[in-house]
């Protein structure tokens, strides 16, 4: 898997035991050999032989930083994690990008640039739909709603609600044929997440729950 792990967003790439690898928003299923070739590039480019601790400091040998290091606590990390014959996970420090080794930069830009012929386009089958009722007094009620498809859940599905401070979202699971449409809805929609449903606007986000992962009390 090689993703950031603060976004929320898909992974760049997901590659399944039995070939299916997800790129983007693409997918499809490699063969024995194209596997092969990928994995071998990776350990070929060094990425189970690099040296890092892991500490994104001075110590770590994943970068360079001379005398320009300065702490950072927060802020993306982009990490690869291979679980296959051989293991292992590497991250990578956003703000410290400018000083990895060669070695981690030609990594990521192997996977950056890795875009395999024949990709069909991704639909997930499973999603976590959230909304909470956008801000009366911010700017999200300047922002031109989407209208809400009322083929969908009703975006209100919790006990009715009105904005107050921090007001958590309301997460349903859905899985199936509307998790597709749903997807494809929102992500085609250029809402920037607001949509309105009965002359009300919600914050809208939607997660995809993807084949290897786990929903826990789903219904409840």
């Amino acid at each position: 898997i090689f993703y950031d792990d603060y976004s929320g967003v898909l992974p760049n790439i997901v590659l399944y035991e039995d070939g299916q690898m997800l790129v983007g928003k693409g997918q499809k299923v490699l063969s024995a050999d194209e596997i092969q070739r990928f994995l071998s590039k990776l350990d070929t480019l060094g990425f189970f032989s690099i040296e890092s601790n892991q500490q994104y400091d001075p110590t770590d040998k994943l970068y360079d930083f001379g005398n320009n290091y300065q702490e950072v606590n927060d802020g993306l990390r982009y990490c690869i994690l291979v679980n296959s014959e051989r293991e292992r996970k590497l991250c990578a420090q956003e703000d410290y990008m400018p000083y990895l080794i060669p070695q981690m930069k030609s990594i990521l830009k192997y996977l950056d640039d890795y875009k395999p012929t024949g990709l069909t386009p991704y639909y997930p089958d499973r999603i976590l739909l959230s909304t909470r009722p956008a801000d009366p007094r911010g700017d999200d009620l300047s922002v031109t709603a989407t209208p809400w498809d009322n083929r969908f859940p009703s975006l209100d599905f919790s006990p009715p609600r009105t904005y107050v401070d921090d007001t958590l979202p309301s997460i349903m699971y859905i899985e199936g044929d509307m998790a597709k449409e749903i997807y494809t809805f929102i992500t085609d929609s250029h809402s920037q997440g607001v949509f309105i449903q009965d002359g009300k606007k919600y914050i809208v986000d939607v997660d995809v729950v993807l084949p290897h992962e786990t929903v826990i009390n789903a219904y409840q």
